[in-house]
């Protein structure tokens, strides 16, 4: 497992949670931070969640990202597929694509924004 720093708090006006990453993502501490960040949705009943991986980089190569995508109660669960979600990512960070392709194939609500206002946006007002 590689360094991964995360912050799961409720954002300022309480309507969405935001998950900020800071440091290398692999399959391993991905699982912890979205365990985290699931448990904070079903304690909250906030369905909303803003993953800022501006400082973070998925380094896991195609095959161990798909690790990660197996079958799973984490990433098959019902309730998690029908969570909004949006990956605030770095402007010339690919990394994360391939893993967001893949769960929006497994019927999974989440979305890349390079954009911080239009992130928020997405999550309080559709858009």
């Amino acid at each position: 497992m590689h360094p991964l720093n995360y912050d799961i708090r409720l954002s300022n006006d309480g309507s969405y949670i935001i998950a900020e990453l800071e440091g290398l993502v692999d399959h391993e501490n991905a699982t912890c931070f979205v365990q985290d960040a699931l448990d904070m949705v079903v304690e909250t009943g906030i369905d909303k969640v803003l993953i800022d991986s501006r400082n973070a980089r998925n380094i896991d190569s195609i095959p161990e990202d798909l690790r990660f995508l197996r079958p799973s109660k984490m990433i098959d669960n019902p309730d998690s597929k029908k969570l909004a979600r949006v990956v605030l990512v770095d402007a010339e960070d690919r990394s994360h694509d391939f893993v967001i392709r893949a769960l929006l194939r497994k019927g999974h609500n989440i979305v890349i924004s390079r954009d911080e206002s239009r992130a928020i946006g997405m999550l309080t007002d559709g858009g």
